[in-house]
C-alpha cells in the first residue's frame, strides 16, 4: 500500500534520522548519492525494455491512450552492496526525447533535475515485503536481497514533453544505507 507521508508509513518503527532525511530529500538522488560517497557509488543498468500493461506502477501513470511504455531498471551499489534499486516507467515519446538529449546508459536523474521545466509530483512511500510486486520484480532482475533486509520504496511522477508521463520508483535497502551514511 502506497501512502503520501513517510511518517505515516513508519508509525511505530524507529528509523535513523539520516535515512529519513535521505528518503524525504526532494532533490536528485543521483546527485545526493554521488555527493555522499565522493562519486564512488556504482550505477548499473539492469534492463530497458518495452512493457505490458500489467507491470506494477503503470496504474499510477496518467496513461495516454495508445502510448507505449518502456520499463528501465537500475541498481545503485557501493562497496559491492546494493543500496538502491530504481525502476522507471517512461512513455516511449519521453524515452526517445531523453535518449536523444541524454545517453540512456546514465542515470535519468541527471536530466530530470537539470531541467526546471519538468514538473514533479510529491512522493508516495511503501514498505516492500516479499509479496510486493516490486520485490518480485527485483528478484526477477536477479537483485540480491538479504532475507532480513528492510526495503522502503518511494515513487513520484515526472511530466515532460506536453505532459508525457514518467514514473520513477526507488527501493532503498535500509540495512545497507549505513555504509554510506556512517
Amino acid at each position: 500500500m502506497w501512502v503520501t507521508s513517510f511518517q505515516k508509513l513508519m508509525v511505530g518503527s524507529s528509523i535513523d534520522s539520516a535515512v529519513s532525511c535521505l528518503l524525504n530529500n526532494d532533490g536528485s538522488l543521483t546527485w545526493l548519492l554521488q555527493k555522499i560517497t565522493s562519486n564512488k557509488v556504482q550505477f548499473n543498468l539492469i534492463s530497458s525494455t518495452g512493457i505490458a500493461s500489467n507491470i506494477d506502477g503503470l496504474d499510477y501513470v496518467d496513461s495516454v491512450v495508445g502510448c507505449d511504455f518502456i520499463l528501465r531498471n537500475i541498481v545503485w551499489s557501493y562497496a559491492t552492496q546494493n543500496i538502491v534499486y530504481a525502476s522507471s516507467i517512461i512513455s516511449r515519446q519521453a524515452y526517445n526525447y531523453l535518449n536523444d538529449a541524454h545517453a540512456m546508459d546514465r542515470p535519468i536523474g541527471e536530466l530530470l533535475f537539470a531541467d526546471n521545466t519538468i514538473a514533479r509530483s510529491q512522493f508516495e512511500f511503501a514498505l516492500v515485503t516479499s509479496d510486493h510486486e516490486l520485490y518480485c520484480q527485483m528478484r526477477a532482475d536477479n537483485v540480491a536481497i538479504a532475507q532480513d533486509e528492510c526495503l522502503i520504496a518511494r515513487r513520484r511522477k515526472f511530466y515532460l514533453l506536453q505532459n508525457m508521463p514518467l514514473i520513477v520508483t526507488e527501493v532503498f535497502f535500509i540495512n545497507k544505507l549505513g555504509i554510506i551514511l556512517g
